[in-house]
């Protein structure tokens, strides 16, 4: 057996505490010395050890470490609920609200335009479908509503909607895989596309009907957002967008002015194409919002899509837009003060119009408050 050296210690777990340790008092225990030039402000110690005493015997208030931030005058505006134009409307009347007749016209003449094209040389797989019937606007209804119940009631395998939950009395499960088969809302075959089309022109018609319902449905609050949205899809496109850490990580990606959960406006944005209306990677010019010698100056489209979609808003109505980082500079909050629009938000510390001072403040990884 081998025996334990002579000069093992008792672990620390185990040892008493010393009784004179446990006999001082808070005042005379000693204190740690601190670096005044290296402050680490979320210590307690430290933060309070770099505050200025006041003079004895004095009434005057500690001086703090000055920052230096510019000075403003708040400018408030009142708050303002947002408001729906229509109310008492029922389920249908709010579906029909936003998928209105115009736009189930335009899926049935076009879905019937693609049907006629595909079956004048009509594959091995099509020939011995049934012929095809033209499709009517109340058909595409019932189609559309049959997808709502798909993401209501979510089940494997589709053909068990017709046996369980007997959507047959609505329409045939050989009807709806027909419809499914040449579902189209642009057809190219019959109208190609122009050469300045943007990258979704098969869905423009569609969309900007909707779009406009959405506007003309709702009026915004004085509380509103401008942020990116992300639509999922993983098929093959170009256009997608790739996202990591986002609950929605694959997908198209929309720029979106919303109110409380209501999506308002919104613009497209490609992955190789950019935002809607704009070029990528080129700057836009606008001219100045304030009082400078320059007539113009260059933004980028990610701050000019903020611009873009605040000058959709209804007039004269106080708004107060919430920005992150990535739209919000002096250039921007200075036009959209123009547009009578107030904004708050973030910036980031190289973000134009930053003042100089502060960018060596943040540098030195100081806080402004």
């Amino acid at each position: 057996m081998i025996r334990p050296r002579r000069d093992t210690q008792t672990p620390l777990r185990y040892r008493l505490k010393s009784p004179s340790r446990l006999l001082q008092s808070n005042s005379q225990r000693k204190k740690r010395k601190i670096d005044l030039k290296n402050v680490d402000r979320n210590d307690v110690d430290q933060a309070l050890a770099v505050i200025t005493p006041a003079p004895e015997c004095t009434d005057e208030d500690p001086t703090l470490i000055s920052t230096e931030l510019p000075q403003f005058e708040a400018n408030y505006i009142l708050n303002r609920d947002g408001a729906s134009r229509y109310t008492n409307l029922s389920e249908l009347g709010f579906f029909k609200l936003f998928i209105s007749d115009s736009v189930v016209e335009i899926l049935s003449e076009e879905t019937n335009s693609y049907a006629e094209f595909k079956l004048q040389n009509p594959p091995l797989s099509l020939r011995k479908t049934c012929p095809w019937t033209p499709t009517t606007p109340a058909e595409i209804r019932v189609y559309l509503g049959i997808h709502l119940h798909f993401g209501l009631y979510p089940l494997t395998v589709r053909s068990d909607y017709w046996k369980l939950h007997k959507l047959g009395q609505f329409m045939g499960l050989g009807r709806f895989k027909q419809i499914h088969r040449f579902f189209s809302l642009n057809d190219e075959n019959t109208v190609p596309p122009p050469l300045n089309a943007p990258w979704f022109h098969r869905i423009q018609r569609v969309s900007d009907l909707i779009r406009a319902a959405c506007r003309d449905a709702y009026i915004p609050s004085s509380q509103i957002a401008i942020d990116e949205a992300m639509v999922a899809f993983k098929g093959r496109s170009k256009d997608i967008v790739k996202l990591k850490n986002k609950p929605i990580d694959t997908g198209y990606k929309l720029w979106c002015i919303g109110d409380h959960g209501y999506i308002w406006s919104w613009l497209f944005h490609s992955k190789e194409e950019g935002v809607e209306t704009f070029k990528i990677g080129q700057k836009t010019s606008w001219p100045r919002a304030d009082n400078s010698s320059q007539k113009s100056v260059e933004l980028a489209p990610t701050f000019a899509l903020v611009l873009r979609l605040a000058d959709q808003l209804p007039k004269q109505l106080d708004y107060c837009i919430y920005l992150d980082n990535l739209f919000l500079n002096l250039p921007v909050a200075q036009y959209l003060l123009a547009m009578s629009i107030r904004c708050i938000g973030t910036t980031r510390k190289k973000a134009i119009g930053f003042p100089l001072h502060l960018q060596s403040y943040l540098n030195d990884n100081h806080e402004l408050f």
